[in-house]
């Protein structure tokens, strides 16, 4: 856990590089702040603003580190690429989620560290598609079924992992799981936005659900293991396309707001948004003018509390101890346990903050 000054430090340096902005001349960035920015998978976002405040040898693994990215992602714009032309020749819509598509929101692709390869094709074809993404990746033998428990089914291609989703998201929004589903999958199979990914046109989500599906995931990792700073980073470039097509003006929002307000609203997320908000606002240095709904009173509600856990469980629950002994509970009794122990208090305390119907969400 970085200490109060390393902590002031870390956000500092990320708000430098999300914001612009230099270090001072001969300020030095601790290896401890630099190894918390890597958990954290923003390590790659401060990379140019860090580079001349660190050791040499910290230097060399900031370059190391960078390079590998880009080789992945090369790696992963092959593959994408790759599975959507075979998809779209067999007349199956393929929807990017997440990774390569959120990378072309950064003002470089390669500051986005990337992971997995999230394709959407929808329950409809999903049999035929999985065929198709079995037989790319060597797999001729690939299950085709529907996975009952699972929203997608998997595959790997030259070591990059494919999840090709039936369902857009396994949500924690218990009860309204399968509303959310079926919304996403209209929305997303009318999306006529588009990335441009190796020199190829690729469908991605459309905005405002986009922002909305990328801070549900964000929620979702909260609650349940731990959440990096990179996923809260890619919400407010989520918020940044949005604001590019259509600044937020809060007397008079234009209808992307609306609709995106009725969407959180309708997904009992806007009391969840409006607090963890102030994360973005005041350690992430997104003006609050960008930010749609803000309510400063939800914003400063337990906002030390949250900090806490967010630097202590980092991403994906990789943290301290502490937090990943919580990430390693029974899934029944870690649900129980984080939502009452870090996401309740955050939200009833107060309580007109959360009303009793949204507990529902969580038991």
């Amino acid at each position: 856990m970085l200490s109060e000054q390393q902590q002031v430090l870390f956000f500092r340096v990320i708000r430098l590089a999300l914001h612009g902005g230099t270090l001072a001349k001969g300020e030095s960035v601790p290896t401890e702040v630099v190894e918390a920015l890597e958990r954290h998978a923003v390590l790659g976002v401060v990379a140019d603003t860090i580079a001349e405040h660190v050791t040499p040898e910290v230097q060399q693994h900031i370059y190391e580190h960078m390079a590998a990215l880009v080789r992945k992602e090369c790696r992963e714009e092959v593959c994408v690429t790759s599975i959507v032309a075979s998809l779209q020749a067999a007349g199956i819509k393929a929807v990017l989620l997440k990774g390569l598509g959120l990378s072309r929101l950064y003002p470089d692709n390669g500051m986005r560290a990337v992971g997995d390869v999230d394709i959407f094709v929808g329950r409809e074809r999903y049999s035929e598609a999985m065929s198709i993404v079995g037989s790319l990746c060597g797999e001729p033998d690939i299950d085709t079924r529907i996975p009952p428990t699972s929203i997608h089914g998997t595959a790997d291609m030259d070591g990059i992992h494919i999840e090709v989703h039936h369902m857009a998201a396994d949500t924690a929004l218990k009860g309204i799981k399968a509303e959310y589903n079926d919304m996403a999958e209209r929305l997303l199979l009318d999306s006529e936005r588009y990335a441009v990914i190796n020199g190829k046109r690729v469908c991605v989500p459309p905005l405002p659900f986009d922002v909305v599906y990328v801070f549900e995931h964000l929620l979702k990792h909260l609650r349940y293991e731990g959440v990096g700073i990179r996923q809260f980073v890619d919400w407010i470039m989520a918020l940044k396309a949005l604001a590019a097509i259509c600044p937020y003006e809060a007397e008079r929002p234009a209808a992307e707001y609306v609709e995106l307000r009725d969407m959180l609203r309708r997904f009992r997320l806007l009391d969840a948004w409006q607090v963890l908000g102030g994360i973005l606002v005041w350690q992430l240095g997104l003006p609050k003018e960008l930010f749609p709904f803000w309510n400063e009173r939800k914003a400063r509600h337990s906002q030390r509390r949250n900090l806490r856990y967010i630097l202590q469980a980092e991403n994906l629950g990789r943290g301290t101890a502490t937090a990943k002994g919580y990430y390693f509970m029974p899934p029944s009794l870690k649900r129980k346990f984080l939502a009452l122990k870090y996401y309740l208090p955050v939200m009833i305390f107060e309580h007109h903050l959360f009303p009793y119907e949204g507990l529902k969400v969580f038991f």
